[in-house]
């Protein structure tokens, strides 16, 4: 204790805590201050969120690797947020469940933990690959959070392009060679991007130096020279960098135009490049562009190339960049000889131009922008004007119209068309000096002149040919329009080539008439082979009819019909096609309606028969099925067959032409067996069969019964409204849903005193074999009773009593029963036969499906473990047959193989718990009993529940179907506590009583709303209920919020 007063005097602090999850402080000594803390916290409380999972981590390093003491340097919190730096020495015992630690403030950061978290580097502290802490530079750049990476694979945290090269770098650093060097590499951040960083390991820690910028500038740098290297040789002009007229650098085009070699540039004066009779041109040039470098200048000057001698003309502009604070004037010349010699060669055009334009009988016109600059003698002499009173007018005040593209434009259109660079081709209404008009083709083509663009037009008159393609328009058009009032495709060709076609055949085949017109047929065929069938069958017939399939543009084929006539003393051929294609389809479609009605027919309870002049076409399933023959038997014999069947009013109504319908007619079947029947026999409408009767017959022999018993009851019931309402009551019961047989006859029991002529005095009982439901207080030994069968189609006898007490009829006369009464509980008791009927009917389906699933469960169970167990376990010997040459294989593969055998293993054991849980082997070798005590052995390691199992079976099996059931019930019901109860303790009890079996399980847990629960629909609790249900016994449960559950299941013997 001396001791530890020490240590508070020189501001140490002694801590002794559990060595649990927890860390709860056991013993706490130190000054008073903001640090104190209460024995029974948690030792957590003390350290920053940040650190906590870090600090745990070291922690679990340390008893990993039985180390007993330890180190460590984190932040505490104290008051009002603060925080403070501390070391911590700990004494670590692991069998004794505790830590000793001394505490020491600290004025200021460690200077391991200031560089750790202020280093630009991105840090981080592994152990044997394990990632233990990373610096916050880490988490900036890589955006990891500390929570994230801690306990991490170091190798699967770092992803690299070259991950070989990391991993077999970071091994080598693990083994400590000096070789292992730093090395640049590309890492992958969390948000999925790249970086490019600078890996070096050392000890326990790896530093990541970032050098994404450096790279992404170096690229950028690289990118930008190879676009001048680019630019300077595909340039076509020249680039001549030079420095107080000396030359330093020049492109290859420049040495190109100037015929100088690379080697020749260096010391090479400008003025060298240029002719001599250019020197001073250039020398000045040089001279102004140095004196103001701002302003731009170009000048044209004479070279010569050095090779070839030849004489060129090259254009020469200058200026200057700044490249480091340095100043370095660059001069760019271009090839413009061809250019010279073109400028001297379109003077000598021109001259030449004006003389042929003079000459040629065409109306000229050269304008520029709709301004008249230049016109020729036709146009002049044609127009009655003078040249002069040409030039300078406007285009718009000699043409009227523009027309081309097949639309009229207006001035301001045409303006717009005059500022472009688009040539024009159309047709205008011209005006002469003397005011007449006349129609022109005109042609305009750009044409340019020093620079100037100008719009060269040539002019043709066509009044006369357009008045003559006028007529012949109209004639034509007439034709035309004959041929487009067809709805079928009309064709003329010439030797196979496409001449006219009409609007009908564009809109079957879609193309526009443009499109065809001058193609050959082929077009219309996708199959090679019909065209030169087609052409040798016109040599042979001027006019015939073939049926062919046709490809439409979009490519699809339909078939078509042609109708193919020749033209007399003419190579012309006529060729009408029809689109076969919707006549097809209605065939399909009949088709389709006919096996639609033949389905339609067969699925029909009604027989039909279909029959024409007296002998029979079709016949229905229905009509096999009653008369007793087969389809082929009755297919095309007379009517009269069936009509022998049903006596003379059927033969009678056979042989009328009206419908007729004959509401109850006795038919006889091929064996000789009579039932009654509805007969309907009529025509057929429309035109598609004419001449068509059907026969529907109907079979109303049950309808028939139901109608005679309802009639007889009706009639019997009529005197008591209530006696009514009692048959109703219990037909509106088939309607409601029930969780068992015995609450269906419990409703029903209270439905039927109400109805018989002293109600509150009345008593019921309905017996099913030896079990008897009844109201309270039913008088067994009475001599009032009056007793009906239940008719159950199973065998099964029941049995339905009314009765009165004797002592309570003394002034009700000696008969208390009506004759009314007599026939109601003959009805009462048929109607509750349906109903038991119809619940046992769905017990026996819910039954089904449960024997089905549990079934399918064997069958899959044993899949599993037969097929898929026997193969993982041929894997897992084989796999431990590699144990032996473990030795030879590497570490990393070591540890592989041992993870694969675990995972193997597991798949092993999952797949016996699947296969067990889906059908446990243990319910049919051993029962209920030992299945339930195998199941709760598997929960013991569930500290926080106890479960108590109780029986009174003494060693003897239930019937198997009972044991299965209970046991499904038993496994839903523990899966239910288990996931949501919350329970501590569970009892699970089975009695064997002489006259039932009872299952209670009982749980101490939450409970729950049972009236709720059970008014929903939970699979769960269904699927118990129709379990028990399945076995002919009641489940029952009981529960309310925080009072527990208590489910029970009770089956009579």
């Amino acid at each position: 204790m001396d001791r530890l007063h020490f240590m508070n005097s020189i501001g140490l602090i002694y801590c002794k805590r559990s060595l649990d999850e927890a860390a709860t402080i056991i013993d706490w000594h130190g000054p008073e201050n903001d640090l104190e803390q209460a024995i029974g916290c948690s030792f957590w409380e003390l350290l920053t969120v940040r650190d906590r999972l870090w600090y745990k981590e070291q922690l679990r390093q340390a008893i990993k690797r039985s180390e007993s003491r330890l180190e460590l340097y984190f932040q505490a919190t104290v008051a009002q947020e603060k925080q403070l730096w501390m070391q911590e020495q700990l004494l670590i015992s692991q069998k004794e469940g505790y830590i000793q630690s001394i505490l020491i403030p600290l004025d200021k950061k460690p200077k391991g933990a200031e560089l750790f978290e202020g280093s630009r580097e991105l840090l981080i502290q592994h152990n044997h690959y394990e990632v233990q802490t990373i610096n916050p530079r880490f988490e900036e750049v890589m955006g990891w959070s500390q929570e994230e990476v801690v306990g991490q694979d170091l190798r699967e945290l770092l992803v690299s392009r070259q991950q070989a090269d990391l991993l077999n770098y970071l091994w080598r650093r693990l083994q400590k060679e000096e070789s292992a060097e730093a090395f640049e590499l590309e890492l992958q951040k969390k948000n999925g991007e790249w970086g490019y960083f600078c890996l070096k390991a050392e000890a326990q820690y790896i530093y990541l130096l970032d050098k994404s910028k450096e790279k992404n500038c170096s690229l950028a740098l690289e990118e930008v020279q190879q676009r001048y290297n680019t630019f300077s040789v595909a340039t076509e002009e020249g680039i001549v960098i030079h420095e107080e007229g000396m030359v330093l650098e020049m492109n290859s085009r420049a040495r190109e135009i100037s015929g100088i070699d690379e080697d020749e540039i260096s010391g090479l004066p400008i003025s060298a490049l240029v002719h001599e009779d250019s020197v001073p041109q250039i020398l000045t040039f040089l001279r102004e562009n140095k004196q103001n470098a701002d302003i731009e200048r170009q000048a044209i000057v004479k070279t010569r190339h050095k090779k070839s001698g030849q004489l060129m003309y090259v254009s020469v502009r200058g200026s200057q960049i700044k490249l480091d604070q340095k100043s370095y004037r660059y001069v760019i010349i271009r090839d413009i000889t061809k250019e010279h010699l073109s400028e001297q060669m379109l003077k000598a055009s021109e001259q030449r131009y004006k003389r042929l334009s003079d000459a040629t009988k065409e109306l000229i016109l050269i304008h520029e922008n709709g301004i008249i600059r230049e016109v020729n003698r036709a146009f002049c002499e044609f127009t009655g004007f003078r040249e002069s009173e040409l030039i300078g007018a406007e285009t718009f005040d000699l043409m009227i119209t523009f027309n081309f593209q097949n639309k009229q434009f207006s001035r301001r259109e045409i303006r717009q068309f005059y500022q472009s660079d688009r040539e024009i081709i159309g047709r205008s209404l011209m005006t002469k000096k003397d005011g007449s008009k006349f129609m022109v083709d005109f042609e305009e083509r750009i044409m340019y002149n020093k620079e100037q663009k100008l719009r060269y037009v040539i002019i043709r008159d066509i009044t006369q040919a357009e008045e003559a393609k006028q007529a012949l328009e109209e004639s034509r058009n007439k034709y035309k329009n004959l041929a487009d009032a067809s709805f079928e495709g009309v064709m003329i060709l010439e030797k196979s080539v496409i001449r006219e076609v009409n609007r009908a055949f564009c809109s079957m085949l879609g193309y526009e008439e443009k499109e065809v017109i001058g193609k050959n047929i082929q077009l219309l065929f996708n199959d090679k082979e019909q065209l030169p069938m087609l052409q040798q069958q016109a040599q042979k017939q001027a006019i015939f009819r073939k049926d062919v399939v046709l490809q439409h543009k979009n490519k699809q084929l339909f078939p078509a019909q042609l109708h193919h006539r020749k033209l007399d003393d003419s190579n012309l051929c006529y060729l009408l096609i029809r689109d076969m294609s919707e006549s097809l389809e209605n065939q399909r479609l009949l088709q389709e309606s006919t096996e639609k009605y033949k389905r339609l027919s067969n699925a029909s309870r009604e027989a039909v028969i279909i029959y024409k002049d007296g002998q029979i076409q079709e016949v229905n399933h229905a009509a096999c099925s009653l008369f007793g023959w087969s389809e082929q038997e009755l297919t095309g014999q007379n009517i009269r067959k069936i009509a022998q069947l049903g006596g003379r009013s059927l033969q009678a109504a056979l042989e009328q032409s009206d419908t007729v319908k004959l509401d109850r007619t006795l038919l006889y079947r091929s064996d000789g067996s009579s039932f009654m029947a509805e007969v309907w026999e009529s025509g057929t409408q429309g035109v598609l069969r004419p001449g068509l009767r059907y026969l529907i017959i109907r079979d109303i022999s049950d309808r028939i019964r139901y109608e005679q018993r309802i009639e007889e009851l009706y009639y019997d019931l009529s005197e008591s409204n209530e006696q009514l309402r009692c048959i109703l009551d219990l037909s509106r019961l088939a309607a409601h849903e029930f969780a068992n047989l015995e609450e269906l006859i419990e409703k029903a029991l209270k439905l039927i005193p109400p109805s018989w002529q002293f109600p509150e005095l009345c008593q019921a009982q309905i017996q099913l074999g030896n079990k008897k439901w009844q109201t309270d207080g039913f008088p067994e030994e009475s001599i009032y009773q009056l007793s009906a069968s239940i008719p159950l189609k199973n065998g099964e006898k029941g049995i339905l009593r009314l009765a009165y007490k004797e002592n309570q009829l003394k002034n009700q006369g000696a008969d208390p029963f009506l004759k009314t009464e007599l026939q109601l509980i003959e009805a009462v008791a048929a109607q509750i036969a349906f109903l038991i009927e119809k619940k046992q009917s769905e017990e026996e389906t819910v039954a089904a499906i449960l024997a089905t699933e549990d079934r399918e469960r064997a069958r899959i169970a044993k899949e599993l473990h037969d097929s898929l167990g026997q193969l993982l376990m041929a894997i897992s010997l084989n796999l431990e047959g590699l144990k032996k040459d473990r030795g030879k294989l590497a570490e990393r593969n070591q540890q592989k193989l041992d993870k694969a055998l675990q995972f193997l293993q597991d798949a092993i054991t999952e797949g016996r718990n699947i296969s067990h849980n889906l059908m446990p082997k243990a319910i049919n070798d051993y029962g209920y009993v030992l299945a339930v005590q195998s199941m709760l052995e598997g929960y013991q390691k569930l500290e926080h529940i106890e479960f108590i199992f109780y029986d009174n079976l003494q060693n003897k099996r239930l019937p198997q179907k009972v044991e299965l059931a209970l046991f499904r019930i038993t496994q839903e019901a523990i899966t239910n506590i288990l996931k949501h109860a919350q329970a501590q303790q569970v009892s699970i009890q089975l009695m064997h009583y002489p006259d039932v079996i009872m299952l209670i399980i009982e749980d101490d847990g939450k409970g729950f709303d049972a009236q709720e629960k059970l008014g929903k629909q939970q699979f769960g609790l269904n699927s118990m209920r129709n379990r028990s249900n399945s076995i002919s016994g009641t489940l029952t449960i009981e529960s309310r919020p925080q009072q527990g559950t208590v489910i029970m299941v009770e089956i009579p013997l």
